[in-house]
């Protein structure tokens, strides 16, 4: 149960993350060289690797919160 909520909290971090990076992106938008769009806006900004990782944090916890919840005995 430990973990269920571990993996919880890692997911809500992490979308509340994703979420701060698109309110940054869409107060702050650019064009970066010859790419427009959200990745232009996203590298303009410097939010890029911040936002890699704040998504790979809410995989992780839906993986955990999925595997105590269908696969733990």
């Amino acid at each position: 149960m430990k973990k269920m909520i571990f993996g919880a909290l890692l997911f809500i971090c992490g979308m509340i993350g994703i979420l701060a990076s698109f309110i940054v992106v869409g107060l702050n938008p650019g064009f970066h060289y010859k790419i427009p769009g959200l990745l232009g806006s996203l590298l303009v900004s410097r939010t890029i690797f911040p936002l890699i990782f704040f998504v790979i944090m809410a995989l992780v916890g839906t993986i955990i919160c999925a595997y105590e919840a269908y696969f733990r005995n």
